[in-house]
This record gives C-alpha cells, sequence and structure tokens, in this order.
C-alpha cells in the first residue's frame, strides 16, 4: 500500500506498552536519535487518571519533542506522539484521530486498533513495536502491520517484566526480530536510514537480479514457494530489511547465510509472503 499524502516518506513507528513497560520505554528512546524521515507513537495501557504524566517521563529521556495527541492534529516527522489515556488513536492519511473510550464500536485494545489503522495508512512505512505488558494487545495489529508491508519487533521476553504481551506477538510467528531494548533502538535506527536512503536511490535497492534469482530458488528448493508472480521491487525491499536486521552489506554473504540457517531463510520468506 502506498500513502498518498505529503508526508509519504515519513516512517511511523508505533510502540504498544502495558505493565512494565515504562523502563522498556525510557531505555529505548535513551538510545533513538533524531531522524528527519521517522516519528513515534506510543500507545499505553493507562488510567485516565494519568493524563499527560507519560508525556513528562519520555521527555525526560530524549531531545525529540514529546506531545499529547489530540484530535485531527498533523503528523509531524521527527517528534515522539503519546496517546492521550482516555483515547483511541486512529491514523486518518497525514492525521491523528481520536475516539472516545466508551465507543462501543471499538474493542478494548487501543494498540490493536491503532496498529490496524497505521497500518492501513501507512504500509511498507509502519513499524510496530511490542514491549513489556500482562494480556495479548497488539498480537491482532501485528498482523496487519505486516500484511503491508511494515516492520515488527518485540521486546525480548528475558528483558521484559511481563512477558504475556511479548509472547503472544511471538506466537504469532509474524515477527521480524525479537531483541532487548538497546537493540531495538539500534535495528529501528537502521531501518529508519533504510527507509531514507531507498527514496533517494530509487526503486532498484543495488541488489543484481542473478542474487535475487539464486535467493528465490533457495526458498522454492525448501519450501516449494513460487515467487515468479511477486513484485521485483517487494522480494528486493524484503531481501534488504532482513539483510539490514542481520547485519550484512553483501547479499553473496547473506545468500551464503540462508544456506545454514533455516530459521532465516523462513523468516524471509514469511516476510515475502505477508507483504504485498
Amino acid at each position: 500500500m502506498e500513502m498518498d499524502f505529503k508526508l509519504n516518506n515519513l516512517m511511523l513507528v508505533g510502540m504498544g506498552a502495558s505493565a512494565g513497560g515504562l523502563l522498556a520505554i525510557q531505555s529505548y528512546f535513551e538510545r533513538i536519535t533524531y531522524q528527519e524521515n521517522v516519528s513515534f507513537v506510543v500507545v499505553m495501557h493507562l488510567s485516565p487518571n494519568f493524563d499527560n504524566v507519560l508525556v513528562r517521563f519520555i521527555a525526560k529521556y530524549t531531545q525529540l519533542n514529546v506531545v499529547e495527541i489530540t484530535h485531527e492534529s498533523l503528523i509531524q516527522a521527527g517528534m515522539i506522539y503519546v496517546s492521550p489515556p482516555d483515547k483511541f488513536v486512529l491514523v486518518k492519511k497525514e492525521r491523528f484521530i481520536l475516539v472516545e473510550k466508551k465507543n462501543e464500536h471499538f474493542l478494548k485494545f487501543p494498540i490493536d486498533i491503532f496498529l490496524e489503522s497505521l497500518a492501513q495508512e501507512f504500509g511498507k512505512n509502519a513499524m510496530a513495536i511490542i514491549l513489556s505488558g500482562a494480556g495479548s494487545d497488539g498480537a491482532r495489529g501485528i498482523q496487519r502491520i505486516k500484511e503491508e508491508g511494515g516492520v515488527v519487533f518485540v521486546q525480548s521476553p528475558l528483558s521484559a517484566k511481563f512477558t504475556s504481551m511479548p509472547n503472544a506477538s511471538i506466537q504469532t510467528d509474524l515477527v521480524d526480530g525479537v531483541y532487548t531494548e538497546d537493540v531495538l533502538a539500534e535495528n529501528t535506527m537502521a531501518i529508519a536510514g533504510f527507509s531514507r536512503k531507498q527514496v533517494s536511490i530509487g526503486s532498484d535497492y543495488s541488489l543484481p537480479k542473478q542474487d535475487v534469482d539464486s535467493i528465490l530458488s533457495l526458498l522454492h528448493k525448501e519450501y516449494g514457494y513460487d515467487f515468479s508472480n511477486y513484485n521485483n521491487v517487494t522480494i528486493k525491499s524484503c531481501i534488504r530489511r532482513r539483510m539490514i536486521l542481520q547485519n550484512f552489506e553483501s547479499v553473496h554473504d547473506y545468500f551464503d547465510y540462508l544456506t545454514t540457517d533455516k530459521n532465516e531463510l523462513k523468516n524471509l520468506q514469511k516476510h515475502i509472503i505477508f507483504t504485498k
């Protein structure tokens, strides 16, 4: 899905958290630096009595501007947006839409609701990050993120204070990476840098056809899946993203890695299949 408004080069990162999420949020944003093509939206399970508390908390650990979302406010680059505790947040083109939580049209899963909306509007420029929390909020929303070509990261259950939310997302088998907070931040910036670079170099991604064909042949041999009808730009984008996440600069080295690591081969296959 392609965005049709002026922020079509912006990557919007949706972060979902609940119980135990404050420490993860702090650790993450301490490591995030300003990039002109990325903004963040934090959706956290909080009592309505905690209005604006999260904004002040995050602002202590970042140089980025942190604001609470207001109805129909314009999405801008280089920002951290915080969901009001008594509202659902949706994205509609270049603006945020707030909906009362008393609205019976919505189930009480604010992270899912936001991520589904994010996927619909931002497509491959959407990223979801699921942090510590109880319950399963976020697990449904990340499925839509993947369906529209976005990226999904999850905090490692080993570092999460409450593991139910991370585990629920991991169990969907659609997650691109499970990391501690420091690596979450590092890989967010890596993907953001890739997204910015692809705007400047166009849609070729500098992957030779022979290398791409070798990878697709490997996938076909292992899983019997034929990608010949898939968009070539989509395939190259998926390969590049997986290379970044696995710290490969050479596609030849990445191919060699795929021949020895079946988990990564499976992850690449899933990423291509779920990317429209």
